[in-house]
């Protein structure tokens, strides 16, 4: 799979296969092509569409795909929530956002892919993908935050969330 996309004024080709990614920075004066290569683990849950999910053309409807990311984040949850105890619950969501860029049909698994992309002082960015048929359909970005429920107030990454975070950190 290649993707171009830009970043800061360089046209990058991104490439993926099982969680390894190639950038290939073409710069300025044409230089010669840079390669770097880094693995990346990544957190995959395979989701098998139901009839409901489907809208009247036959596509995954569009409010199915922030239900299937959140239930592929449940790996993330339980660095802060091991058991999941919702009254043990350590994070809150700041901020949502699904960029569809193909279609998704009912008759095909779907993958979720999970990744790390940011980490701040009390929150972090998860990246997902959803693929079907060896095709990328959809991308989320999720902004999570440590918060402490009883003083209402987000609260700072402690070393061992950092760590596990930055294990499925994708490189910046």
């Amino acid at each position: 799979m290649r993707a171009l996309f830009k970043y800061r004024d360089k046209v990058v080709a991104k490439f993926f296969a099982e969680g390894v990614f190639v950038y290939a920075n073409k710069v300025r004066h044409e230089l010669p092509l840079v390669y770097i290569f880094y693995r990346v683990t990544m957190f995959t849950e395979t989701i098998t569409p139901r009839f409901s999910e489907t809208d009247v053309l036959g596509h995954i409807n569009n409010t199915v795909l922030p239900v299937w990311f959140e239930a592929a984040r449940a790996p993330i949850f339980r660095f802060f929530t091991p058991d999941l105890n919702p009254y043990e619950w350590k994070l809150i969501i700041a901020k949502v956002e699904v960029s569809f860029v193909g279609e998704l049909f009912y008759g095909h698994d779907v993958t979720v892919k999970t990744s790390v992309e940011h980490i701040g002082s009390s929150s972090f960015v998860l990246r997902q993908e959803a693929w079907q048929q060896d095709n990328c359909c959809a991308v989320g970005k999720t902004v999570l935050v440590r918060y402490d429920f009883a003083n209402k107030c987000s609260q700072k990454l402690n070393e061992q969330e950092r760590a596990d975070l930055t294990a499925h950190l994708i490189a910046e």
